[in-house]
């Protein structure tokens, strides 16, 4: 089964319980994906986080019921989950740039949010097309940085993570690592992923041993030695988000490789980089060891 078919499979789920309280286990069981996995997946590949996508097919729904005059707008407040007409009505200016009353009086009526259907078409992430990683072996090494948190349930998370950055700058916080083994390239850590969606984003830089006793708010992290798909996203300030999307929406989905559990990450050669027209960022995507040796592209091993 293909990630597209598995996807699907989670947006039929949705759509036969539009009406009814979902959680994202329930949504993810059908593809087999770990629930935070299924989530990152399904933004890569859609464009859209779960939530977001739920509440403007919701929206759309009943917008739909709304061209019934004999349905008043409580009734499809109610329908879809809204507890007053007032929290309804919100939403749905907020959809449709108007509110339910103007809405059934608008001749030429906003079209809403179409079920997804991955199989008329897979899509592809346009701008980094083309983009092959090479496939590297590395040794365990531990970082320790600064512990930030955000969620894929946001659909600025990546807005969050370049504050991130601009925070542990701004703070200086390099300067609470002990024993730096390779000052001035600085790895960002996705890591702790919940269920929920949220996941720990830890910047900081490779050391040559933990410290006993680190400052507040500080954490190591021990990346360990394995197989990464590792791709240049070095750029503008947006083509790390791009190359991300890029990953798990077309390349994982279209290559004969697999992400096994743990960190992702990415390493930003501070020194050779000009913030924010000019970055150099490699993004690390840990793999299966089974399906490195069974593709074919060529493996760099130290």
């Amino acid at each position: 089964m293909t990630a597209f078919e598995r996807i699907q499979r989670a947006i039929d789920f949705i759509e036969t319980h539009l009406q009814e309280p979902m959680s994202i286990g329930a949504i993810a069981a059908p593809t087999n994906y770990s629930a935070f996995h299924f989530q990152r997946v399904f933004r890569a590949i859609s464009g859209f986080s779960v939530q977001a996508y739920i509440r403007q097919r919701r929206l759309t729904e009943a917008a739909q019921m709304l061209t019934n005059p004999q349905v008043t707008v409580l009734d499809a407040a109610v329908a879809y989950g809204y507890g007053s007409h007032e929290a309804f009505t919100r939403a749905f200016e907020t959809c449709f740039a108007m509110t339910p009353s103007e809405y059934r009086k608008q001749r030429d009526k906003p079209g809403g949010q179409r079920r997804l259907d991955l199989c008329a078409g897979a899509p592809f992430r346009d701008g980094v097309g083309g983009k092959t990683p090479n496939i590297r072996f590395l040794e365990i090494h531990s970082v320790v940085g600064k512990v930030y948190r955000t969620s894929l349930a946001n659909s600025n998370f990546y807005a969050d993570i370049g504050g991130f950055y601009q925070d542990f700058g701004e703070s200086s916080g390099y300067l609470h690592i002990p024993e730096r083994a390779k000052p001035g390239w600085c790895h960002g850590i996705s890591c702790h992923f919940q269920d929920d969606g949220q996941f720990d984003f830890v910047i900081g830089e490779k050391v040559i041993q933990p410290a006993a006793a680190l400052p507040e708010g500080f954490a190591a992290i021990h990346l360990p030695a394995g197989w990464y798909a590792e791709f240049d996203a070095s750029g503008p300030i947006d083509t790390v988000p791009r190359i991300r999307d890029y990953i798990y929406g077309t390349w994982l989905p279209n290559s004969r490789y697999e992400r096994t559990d743990g960190p992702d990450f990415e390493i930003n050669d501070v020194c050779s980089s000009c913030f924010p027209d000019d970055l150099r960022i490699k993004v690390y995507i840990p793999l299966r060891e089974e399906t490195v040796h069974q593709a074919s592209s060529p493996l760099q091993h130290p």
